[in-house]
């Protein structure tokens, strides 16, 4: 195996395990899905297959990969640098992303499941603030793209591949995360203390994720 598939494959490890594992985005996807599958429902009041839930998500999950790409954006013309040298702005900035991401996860708290009324679930312009917004997000971005990327090659081919292989897997876990929260909307339908529950793990993790950072 040459230098670079060797690149490609520690690289597809990495974001395997840090995309696919918990994190807020991925909670977030979770309970919207749950969301999404409750209110489905309701609204046809026939039984709804979790794969059909996935089309109305999908604003939400594209724009959950579009946050990740301006990030990977600006990594590449060197926000590593600035990320390094000011580490108390990141924290500062990690907290105030924290009460954002919560606030999101807190909008279906007032939602009755039990019946199709409620607020929207989050769209696209929503979810591309999720990663720039996630902690959890610039430590995997500062590792890609400094601990990997130089193994990959030049600059233009670490433009190239970094930014792709994050969309790519984003798109495939963030959809699995969502459908794994249909899922549980199917199992238990019309239950508060689930989508209660879902919030509450959420900002469980959300605070895990800045107290790691």
């Amino acid at each position: 195996m040459t230098p670079f598939w060797e690149a490609i494959f520690s690289l597809w490890l990495f974001l395997l395990v840090m995309i696919a594992t918990p994190g807020p985005a991925n909670m977030l996807a979770l309970s919207v899905g749950a969301r999404a599958h409750i209110k489905a429902n309701k609204k046809t009041h026939l039984p709804v297959s979790p794969v059909s839930v996935l089309r109305p998500l999908l604003p939400f999950i594209f724009g959950l990969t579009a946050g990740k790409l301006i990030l990977n954006m600006l990594m590449a013309v060197g926000l590593p640098t600035l990320l390094v040298t000011l580490p108390e702005v990141m924290r500062l900035a990690s907290w105030a992303a924290a009460g954002w991401l919560i606030w999101l996860s807190l909008q279906g708290w007032q939602e009755n499941p039990a019946t199709a009324e409620g607020g929207r679930l989050p769209g696209f312009w929503q979810a591309v603030l999720v990663h720039p917004l996630n902690p959890k997000a610039w430590v995997m971005l500062l590792l890609a793209w400094t601990e990997i990327g130089p193994q990959l090659g030049g600059p233009a081919v670490q433009w190239a591949v970094i930014p792709a292989s994050f969309a790519g897997f984003q798109l495939l876990f963030h959809s699995l995360w969502a459908l794994g929260g249909a899922g549980l909307g199917r199992r238990w339908q019309g239950s508060l203390l689930l989508q209660r529950g879902l919030s509450l793990l959420t900002i469980a993790v959300i605070i895990w994720a800045v107290l790691l950072a």
